[in-house]
């Protein structure tokens, strides 16, 4: 058996193992009352709305098992939800609980939060066993609303790095299933430094942001059946990012993603896997990488971007700071891949094929990784329209937007790749022995930038 099926193959054991242990310490729970029995503490507003977040919040705090009983009408929430530990919600049939218009706040997190943007996070005292199954869980947006605007953590934005409907942070033991989201204004799920978790049979209508964002310090994730239509990545891997969209950064590792199809009318058809170097307030740094990272049967995405990429930044000046990571094994397989034209359309240099500064793939890479496996990949794609398409790009991006002072990208980065692994790879419908001539290494040298370098390719046909 190969190192790469032996990587797999204990990965997906592990991570089952680790889901029937979830679901055991669910059963272990056994005080259970329904919603309705808390019906006293809900209240009639002026436009005749029941309003029932008082009712959840005394409900889920006295007891181990909340049910919400199949209902025509929907639950109303005009605040968040706190979750303590050894906690299982179930939402019967195609029940909804709808956060009120205008509210700004998130609709559920869990109780022992903590914010890791300014310093590691104390790890002592984590939630533990939270399930939440079932149900609609409607925001009231129309569009996405912008960092801050929706899914905050507090009125005071405390948590700057939270836009979310539900948020999961300082966790070890989490199951989230048969969930559905709609018109959600940032991010639908977001969850870092957790550890054993479980995201399966979600499903996005009109969600406007990432579908599940995972940020940094999450360990044995599995993340399944995922579905539906968001107007950013609808699953992402940030285990480093921007201030303004995570408050959790360090490494990630042991995460399996499969199954999730993207609708076609989405507009972003892309998945972002975001390692990097975080510096904490007082100069620390920490190496935000991924590690043993499987994402198999993918529908709908046509490029995985796998890049430092730090905010936009005027070319005159410094980018925040950021780095390129380390990480160790990424596998991608059976997928089918239409590379109709570059993800990032916006550009020229990517539209028109520009020989040095227009290179695209249906694999963009910008960190340093120890294996990159590529197997049972359907890639489709016009080189005649855009000659500077590839299965994998290596290296750095660049994008100049607003009459070419600020930068999207992060031109300066160099990075490496040890092994790229190829096994069962078909383009345009032809199966290849061999696409060297699909592997292409970015060198941006000429004006002052970095490069890409693939040591090894190993073919295993």
């Amino acid at each position: 058996m190969s190192k790469t099926i032996e990587i797999k193959e204990k990965l997906l054991s592990d991570l089952e193992a680790m889901r029937l242990q979830n679901e055991s310490a669910a059963a272990s729970l056994t005080k259970k009352a329904q919603i309705t029995d808390y019906e006293q503490y809900a209240y009639t507003d002026g436009n005749g709305i029941k309003v029932w977040s008082d009712a959840i919040q005394k409900a889920i705090e006295e007891n181990e098992i909340l049910i919400f009983p199949a209902s025509d009408e929907p639950y109303y929430i005009e605040r968040s939800i706190i979750v303590p530990s050894n906690r299982y919600i179930k939402v019967e049939g195609n029940t909804t609980i709808r956060q009120k218009e205008g509210v700004t706040l998130l609709m559920l997190r869990n109780a022992n939060t903590l914010d890791g943007t300014h310093a590691p996070i104390d790890k002592s005292n984590p939630d533990r066993n939270i399930t939440v199954e079932g149900g609609i869980w409607e925001e009231c947006r129309s569009e996405r609303a912008g960092y801050g605007k929706s899914g905050k953590y507090d009125e005071e934005r405390s948590f700057y790095g939270v836009t979310t409907c539900m948020f999961f942070d300082n966790i070890e033991g989490l199951t989230l299933k048969n969930l559905t989201f709609r018109h959600c204004g940032g991010f639908a799920i977001q969850s870092g430094d957790t550890k054993n978790a479980v995201i399966e049979r979600i499903e996005f209508k009109q969600c406007y942001a990432d579908g599940v964002h995972l940020t940094g310090n999450n360990e044995n994730i599995l993340v399944q059946n995922i579905y539906g239509y968001v107007g950013d990545d609808l699953v992402a891997l940030n285990a480093y990012d921007w201030k303004d969209s995570s408050v959790n950064f360090g490494p990630s590792r042991n995460i399996f993603v499969r199954n999730i199809e993207l609708s076609p009318d989405s507009p972003l058809k892309c998945m972002r896997l975001l390692p990097g170097i975080y510096t904490f307030d007082n100069g620390e740094k920490i190496d935000c990488s991924l590690s043993n990272v499987v994402v198999s049967g993918t529908k709908g995405i046509q490029t995985f971007k796998l890049y430092l990429q730090t905010a936009a930044y005027n070319i005159d000046e410094e980018h925040e700071p950021g780095e390129v990571s380390s990480c160790e094994a990424f596998f991608f397989e059976n997928m089918e891949i239409p590379l109709r034209y570059p993800i990032d359309f916006f550009n020229a240099y990517y539209r028109e094929s520009h020989p040095v500064k227009g290179a695209f793939g249906a694999f963009e890479i910008g960190t340093n990784i120890g294996l990159l496996s590529l197997e049972n990949i359907n890639l489709t794609v016009d080189k005649q329209k855009y000659p500077m398409a590839f299965l994998c790009s290596v290296g750095p991006k660049t994008a100049r937007q607003e009459g070419a002072i600020r930068e999207v990208f992060n031109p300066d980065i160099s990075c490496v790749v040890e092994e790229v692994r190829l096994k069962d790879i078909t383009i345009n419908g032809q199966k290849r022995d061999n696409i060297d001539d699909y592997l292409y290494e970015v060198d941006f040298t000429s004006f002052g930038g970095g490069t890409g370098t693939i040591k090894k390719i190993t073919y295993d046909n």
